[in-house]
């Protein structure tokens, strides 16, 4: 038997496998193909030749037996949707699918010793990294998609992308600490009117970057 995928994974739910060849007399074969579902795939949607199919996942994996024939094509689509994943520091972080997200940064590079291409670099910030996370903008997010190309983590062309309205934090909230970012700081009130649109990329795309995150104070109603 011989098995063609094609996807974009991770940065695209989709995964089309089609069977090119089953070599046997009558090119058909009676196995169970194991089709995994993630574990943090709220739901999925599974076609067989055009026509969606009822299955039951298993341990994190759908079981589908039948006759298998040349040319049978099996899809499997995964809703990418973003989440927020609370992490032990008390921030959140922003992923989509398989994928953890970053806020890239701006950043001058300084020579620290030795002579290029061989020096040994640093890398400065020039822009604003000091954002939080409003739960309740996760549902009006934007994401993005390009074809990957050759280098799928490259910083100039990322192959998805979300929009996010965000709350910038006071920089006496979030100080640097030894050159890098502080502790994330706890939970806290921000006026909506001050969030202003950013963009977040895969983490292995950008060279500097903030991944974790604090997170807006929700407000219960009285």
């Amino acid at each position: 038997m011989r098995l063609r995928e094609e996807t974009d994974y991770p940065f695209d739910g989709s995964i089309r496998t089609q069977i090119d060849a089953i070599e046997n007399e009558t090119n058909a074969l009676d196995f169970t193909l194991y089709l995994r579902v993630p574990q943090w795939a709220g739901s999925f949607e599974c076609k067989l030749n055009g026509e969606t199919i009822s299955l039951v996942p298993e341990n994190g994996y759908l079981p589908m037996k039948r006759v298998f024939r040349a040319g049978d094509i099996i899809e499997l689509v995964l809703p990418l949707k973003p989440r927020l994943q609370i992490e032990a520091s008390g921030g959140c972080t922003v992923r989509v699918g398989a994928l953890l997200l970053a806020l890239p940064v701006q950043s001058e590079r300084r020579v620290l010793r030795g002579e290029p291409p061989f020096a040994d670099y640093e890398f400065l910030p020039c822009s604003n990294w000091r954002f939080a996370v409003d739960p309740n903008e996760l549902s009006s997010a934007v994401i993005e998609r390009r074809s990957p190309g050759k280098t799928p983590f490259a910083d100039d062309s990322p192959p998805l992308v979300l929009r996010l309205k965000m709350a910038p934090v006071p920089e006496k909230n979030w100080p640097m600490v030894r050159h890098s970012a502080g502790p994330v700081p706890p939970p806290f009130a921000a006026a909506p009117e001050t969030y202003t649109e950013q963009t977040l990329i895969p983490y292995g795309c950008a060279r500097l970057r903030i991944a974790q995150f604090p997170i807006v104070k929700i407000e219960e109603e009285k």
